[in-house]
């Protein structure tokens, strides 16, 4: 049986928990600047992963294990950004002010997780590749950032690459018990990903969409089905 996305729900809060923390950075990984293996998550609180799923902007990978959730994905919307400390400090980071002025006249997402179990990351990036274009359904953009000091993570760079993401700029966070991290900032226009999924370079998951629209909610990803 393959596997199968769907938004997550309630019940799944425990499990998103339970793979973040097999997934999350270490301080002791930070403080060598050693990045593990398949990458890592910063996470986020069980609450956050309430609110996030309360709010649909969390989606899951289904294993063959009815109900086992091996990888999860969080894209949140143009009013989530907006409200957020890290574009509240927009101005802090080195972006260009054209560029800053552009991306305050756009609807624009913001790819905040993507982890899955160790050994499915290359399952993972077809979950992520849906909800892009499931955020495309209403908006100009989609923002991500990578850590790259004092750990770098290159985990998500091919996936970035392989659907059009541009670097931009970048912008000092701080986590706790990690502390603070310089990340990199990664964008995709919308126009950028039709050229991209029209291309060479996303037949790989244009194909896989094709072989997998049974497992896909219509609901959930109406631009797929259509």
């Amino acid at each position: 049986m393959g596997h199968r996305v769907r938004a997550a729900l309630p019940h799944d809060v425990e499990r998103l928990c339970e793979i973040r923390t097999s997934r999350a950075l270490q301080p002791e990984d930070a403080a060598n600047g050693s990045a593990p293996r398949g990458g890592f998550l910063l996470g986020a609180s069980e609450a956050t992963y309430e609110a996030y799923v309360a709010a649909g902007c969390v989606n899951v990978l289904v294993g063959g294990d009815p109900g086992h959730v091996v990888a999860f994905s969080v894209v949140l919307p143009d009013e989530a950004v907006r409200s957020s400390s890290i574009y509240a400090r927009r101005h802090q980071s080195d972006l260009a002010p054209e560029v800053i002025a552009w991306l305050e006249s756009q609807r624009v997402a913001y790819f905040d997780q993507l982890v899955a179990e160790a050994g499915l990351e290359g399952v993972s990036a077809r979950l992520a590749y849906l909800h892009l274009i499931e955020a495309f359904e209403r908006h100009d953009a989609v923002l991500a950032t990578t850590v790259i000091a004092p750990v770098e993570n290159r985990a998500a760079l091919p996936f970035l690459i392989a659907t059009g993401f541009e670097a931009i700029g970048s912008i000092d966070e701080s986590y706790p018990v990690i502390g603070e991290l310089r990340s990199k900032i990664h964008v995709l226009t919308k126009h950028r990903f039709s050229e991209v999924r029209a291309s060479s370079r996303a037949e790989r998951f244009e194909r896989w969409l094709r072989r997998s629209e049974s497992r896909l909610s219509p609901d959930l990803f109406p631009a797929v089905m259509s």
